[in-house]
């Protein structure tokens, strides 16, 4: 039985045909694409649908709309349940929500969040398939979000059923009076609606149930084949693929060397992480082949993934299925790739807005990063003023949103403005802002943003396995160190290790966790050391082989001597006398003062220069080596702007400004944010006549410098001509 609400607007189901939606390159970079016209993708979402809220933003001019409506259960009750039992489906929410957005702004698209849950029917059924999960004290049990038991990503019980479940939605919705408004399907499911294991945001280890076992058991016959295959890898003469078990919470939550794991201990609770990233993705692709088959490709996918400079020191790093970047981001499936704007450095002035994921490696396997803006404006209610970036005033409001626009539309990538509980944006003046931001946008579409980056931030998600959750290092390394990064006077690409031989050449190369990389991409490495690019490493590079730990292996990688040792005590890099000689002015004592328990040391009789020793004693810690081109090497993470733009010279990275205030840009676009008001000066790479995109102003012709007047935590939006 179907039951669904029906409704005209003045069309007949022969005016409805669906849009044909694409993501595809324009001008440099991705961009979506409607009926064969390019689209800003400004945006708005909403858990909280309401007609006067449409109506404004369409009046702004903001005419592309997301909300949630699952078709199948959304376990945090944020829509009424769709699949109320078997061949029993109630799609009334869905048109309804869908009337009165088109009802207040006739010229809306729309691709709505399909939230694919678990029906309570449908998990009494089937109780084997139930995510079972190890809260902090007691063996595993039957987990529940908001009183909603949930089905394991291993079933494939619910992943047919729930398959099913999708294509009858699309259906419904594509045989709909508003079938030609929406334009695509953002899937969601796991905690916090972002693709995370379930029980990964509630301290809650996941997935103990037998369906799970059964599926990671058969991961382990496709990784490992034999019986002597697993047991050579776990070191483990007991083991057989028959009878490997998810390992105890407690045995996830350890380590063996400080914050390392040794594989020759903990080759199941590594693999148990591989496995849980390879689970998430595989899922994600399972649906997302489901809607591009239903919709005969003519419509958008996309999903939350990726959340490695997000969830990095935290225990969800490992533990919530994140870290198979390349499986989603290259999956032909997807067109879409999205995360909040990062939660770690929202503040007005020193904060630096940052995407979670590699958004250059996004882009360059073609596909469109959707910046999710919660920031919390003024008009937030329930939340203190700091929390989320929430900020005071209308006038502190505006400039968050300047900042995050600048950002966004420096880069190319889709956002909207996430009115969470409904009334975010509420003010003339705001809804007037973000009306200017959408023309801007509009007004861009035709100009170059192709990267002009030549500085990459290489990561490597699978290294993150061989870390114990909640570890000292990766917090400092992948998160901490990018708002210096950010402010060394240049941009800098995101990206995936796993791209880096398809990617660009680039002058400065900085690994901030590349622990196991796999021998082609070794090789690679070693391809671009000896062109002489500049690179920076950071931490134990190189220290896993084969999944082995092999202290050798990082020395053939960084090129230098390195030994492991245990640093139970506070850790500061404190530079010598040769670090202004060598080029890094001003040079100052950095690192956190953590324990890292245990850090990889260079050897000062084999390099060039000691930039920096352990605060305290004579022990190198930060090393130059300038033989195959300016190498750096630091045991710690957090390097300075200032010792990253005396490397960023050395390299000849191009530096647009001086001081160390946050420069985005492409080949036409140009963004800088600062946080003290003044005049800075801007250096081009070439003559250009730059305009103010805000006033509409020129500010300078034909000059390859010129000088820009900020005020206090301003942001300022140029283009280049």
């Amino acid at each position: 039985m179907v039951m669904a609400t029906v409704f005209v607007l003045g069309m007949s189901l022969a005016q409805t045909r669906p849009p044909v939606a694409q993501v595809k390159m324009h001008h440099g970079a991705p961009a979506l694409f409607i009926n064969g016209t390019p689209n800003p993708a400004t945006s708005y979402m909403t858990y909280a649908p309401a007609g006067d809220n449409f109506m404004k933003m369409g009046q702004a001019g903001v005419h592309l709309y997301s909300f949630s409506t699952p078709p199948t259960q959304c376990p945090y009750n944020l829509a009424p349940l769709c699949w109320k039992g078997p061949e029993q489906f109630d799609y009334a929410n869905m048109d309804e929500r869908a009337r009165l957005l088109l009802s207040n702004d006739p010229d809306a698209y729309f691709f709505p969040r399909a939230y694919l849950g678990t029906p309570p029917w449908w998990a009494e059924a089937h109780p084997d398939d139930l995510v079972q999960s190890s809260p902090a004290e007691g063996g595993p049990r039957v987990f529940s979000l908001h009183g909603n038991k949930v089905a394991s990503w291993a079933s494939e019980r619910w992943r047919e059923d729930t398959a099913e479940a999708l294509r009858r939605f699309i259906r419904h919705v594509e045989q709909s009076p508003y079938a030609d408004r929406v334009i695509g399907y953002h899937l969601a499911s796991g905690t916090t609606e972002e693709w995370m294991q379930w029980g990964s945001n509630e301290n809650e280890w996941a997935d103990y149930c037998p369906v799970n076992a059964a599926r990671f058991r058969k991961w382990l016959k496709g990784k490992y084949a034999t019986d002597s295959g697993l047991q050579r890898a776990w070191n483990d003469p007991a083991a057989t693929l028959d009878t490997a078990a998810i390992p105890p919470r407690a045995a996830r939550a350890a380590s063996e060397l400080g914050y390392l794991r040794d594989p020759a201990r903990a080759g199941a609770d590594i693999d148990y992480v591989l496995y849980t990233s390879w689970l998430a993705a595989d899922t994600i692709k399972y649906f997302s082949h489901a809607i591009k088959e239903e919709t005969h490709h003519e419509r958008l996918t996309g999903v939350f993934y990726g959340y490695v400079l997000q969830l990095a020191g935290e225990a969800r790093e490992q533990i919530s299925g994140h870290l198979a970047l390349n499986e989603v981001f290259s999956c032909p499936d997807i067109d879409f790739i999205t995360s909040p704007t990062s939660y770690a450095f929202r503040q007005l002035g020193t904060g630096f807005p940052h995407a979670m994921s590699l958004v250059d490696s996004i882009k360059f396997h073609g596909k469109l990063w959707f910046d999710e803006n919660d920031i919390r404006t003024w008009l937030t209610p329930n939340v203190k003023v700091g929390d989320f970036g929430k900020t005071a005033t209308y006038e502190e409001s505006l400039l968050a949103q300047q900042r995050e626009f600048a950002w966004v539309l420096s880069q190319r990538l889709g956002m909207w403005w996430f009115d969470m509980g409904g009334g975010w944006y509420d003010d003339p003046r705001m809804l007037s802002e973000i009306g200017k931001m959408h023309r801007i946008a509009q007004s861009c579409l035709g100009v170059d943003a192709s990267s002009v980056a030549e500085i990459a931030w290489v990561v490597d998600g699978k290294s993150s396995a061989y870390l114990r959750p909640g570890n000292p290092f990766s917090g400092e390394a992948l998160v901490q160190q990018l708002p210096e990064l950010g402010r060394i006077g240049a941009p800098f690409a995101t990206v995936d290790l796993t791209d880096l031989k398809d990617l660009p050449r680039y002058k400065l190369y900085i690994f901030p966790n590349c622990f196991a990389p796999t021998d082609k991409e070794r090789r690679e490495i070693e391809t671009i050391r000896r062109s002489g690019a500049a690179i920076v490493w950071m931490g134990p590079a190189g220290l896993y082989r084969n999944g082995v730990l092999d202290p050798s292996a990082m020395n053939e990688l960084v090129g230098m001597s390195l030994q492991l040792l245990p640093a139970g005590e506070p850790w500061r890099v404190q530079p010598t006398a040769d670090a202004a000689n060598w080029g890094w002015a001003n040079a100052a004592t950095f690192g956190s003062g953590r324990a890292y328990e245990v850090v990889a040391i260079p050897s000062a009789e084999q390099l060039c220069k000691v930039l920096g020793v352990k605060e305290g004693s004579t022990q190198p810690a930060l090393v130059a080596d300038v033989r195959d081109g300016a190498v750096v090497f630091s045991a710690v993470p957090r390097l300075p702007a200032g010792l990253l733009r005396a490397i960023a010279r050395k390299a000849g990275v191009h530096l647009y400004i001086d001081t160390e205030d946050i420069v985005w840009a492409s080949h036409d676009l140009l963004a800088i944010s600062v946080n003290r008001a003044g005049a800075r000066t801007v250096h081009l790479p070439q003559r250009r006549t730059v305009v103010d995109l805000w006033s509409g102003k020129t500010i300078g012709e034909g000059s390859d410098h010129f000088v820009v007047e900020l005020p206090e935590k301003s942001t300022a939006l140029l283009q280049l001509r």
